[in-house]
């Protein structure tokens, strides 16, 4: 693929996430570490709301922020907070912005915490039973947080979910689902199985299902 796939996407994660707080009222979008520039953002929130246009939320466009994120784990590539608030890398951002062959990715990733948006949260936490030999789940401190946050992960069937409503708007899009199954063939082609709540095998294969599947 390209070089930002080996570099961020071998271990590409996105994520939603709901923090509680235990001794702050102060918002959630004040505490995660964020990047200033404006052409970069504008590229991301265009694309974004490109793809808000498409979803259930098209009448609610203008509610919608999208933060250029300067996370600690460089492995992070987008999170959504609710209420319409969606991160992106930096590096992510900055690289697709530049360079064509990495705006898939951008888009597989701002469709994905769009969709976590849309659909809020379903199901609990579930425990990683099968998934042994994953990475540990992502941690507060990994999005550049304080302690007084606690994080409630997307569950994986939550996850699994954003994926499948992620590419109904791609296929709204027109954009070609082949390349959503390119990206994680090439994650687990370089060996990265993804986390407890992103396992890349099952997410490539539901991907495969879906794209294989005939325009309805």
């Amino acid at each position: 693929m390209c070089v930002l796939i080996s570099r961020l996407g071998r271990r590409f994660l996105t994520l939603a996430v709901i923090a509680s707080l235990c001794n702050s009222c102060a918002p959630l979008v004040a505490r995660i570490p964020t990047v200033s520039d404006e052409k970069v953002a504008q590229f991301v929130r265009a694309t974004g709301l490109g793809i808000v246009d498409v979803s259930e939320q098209r009448n609610h466009g203008t509610a919608y922020q999208f933060y250029l994120a300067g996370f600690t784990r460089p492995d992070i590539l987008g999170l959504s907070t609710g209420n319409h608030q969606i991160y992106i890398s930096y590096e992510l951002a900055r690289r697709a912005y530049r360079d064509d062959s990495y705006r898939w990715l951008l888009r597989q990733t701002l469709a994905h915490e769009i969709a976590h948006d849309v659909l809020g949260r379903s199901g609990g936490p579930e425990k990683g039973e099968g998934h042994s030999g994953l990475a540990n789940r992502i941690t507060g401190s990994d999005l550049g947080l304080s302690g007084w946050f606690s994080l409630r992960l997307y569950s994986r069937s939550a996850e699994l979910a954003a994926d499948r409503k992620a590419m109904e708007y791609w296929s709204k899009l027109g954009w070609d689902c082949s390349h959503w199954v390119a990206l994680f063939a090439d994650f687990l082609a370089q060996g990265y199985e993804g986390d407890v709540d992103h396992p890349t095998k099952e997410r490539l294969e539901q991907a495969r299902k879906i794209c294989a599947a005939p325009a309805a």
